[in-house]
């Protein structure tokens, strides 16, 4: 068996050339993994914020009779612009509400993302209302976004991405006493 001296071995261990470099390789991942979650967690955070807002200034719109001669697409389109998001054919594909009645709702079972297509019954005066909005918001990190129980779409892999989630709001409310529409 082949002995170095103990000399040598103090004078190897000794020697930190290279150590913030290894100590760097180490920390690198982690740092990197905590910084990229903290972003993705931020900007849904800032869409689900965005959504609430929107739908809100939807619910605002129904409880006063504004909206009692409108149609589906002008509500979602106007739904949209309180989103943010311009672009007609990229709000058809993210963006679903649904405006019921609360027996309306109940007769349903609930409305999912599936089923909101963009129902819109504003009712009369007086009436029990409830508004779910929906929308897909898109992973930017597939590992991350598979944490936070983001779903492939548009024939994405689970691992490769893109991956979304649905995120969505609920609120319900009374409708103001306002005259039948004149529509």
């Amino acid at each position: 068996m082949l002995r170095l001296p103990r000399s040598t071995i103090r004078s190897f261990l000794r020697r930190r050339r290279g150590a913030t470099a290894v100590e760097f390789a180490f920390i690198i991942g982690p740092l990197m993994a905590l910084i990229l979650g903290v972003i993705e967690v931020s900007i849904a955070h800032m869409n689900n914020s965005r959504l609430q807002t929107s739908t809100q200034k939807i619910v605002r719109f129904v409880e006063t009779g504004e909206g009692r001669c409108a149609q589906p697409e002008e509500v979602r389109d106007l739904f949209c612009s309180y989103l943010g998001v311009n672009d007609a054919s990229s709000c058809a594909g993210k963006v679903r509400l649904a405006v019921l009645s609360m027996a309306e709702m109940e007769d349903r079972g609930g409305v999912s993302f599936d089923d909101a297509d963009n129902v819109y019954e504003p009712g009369e005066g007086g009436d029990r209302m409830i508004i779910r909005t929906f929308q897909k918001h898109r992973a930017f990190f597939p590992y991350l976004g598979a944490l936070l129980r983001a779903s492939p779409t548009d024939g994405g892999d689970a691992q490769q991405g893109p991956q979304s989630m649905i995120m969505h709001s609920t609120q319900m409310f009374k409708n103001e006493p306002f005259a039948s529409p004149d529509c």
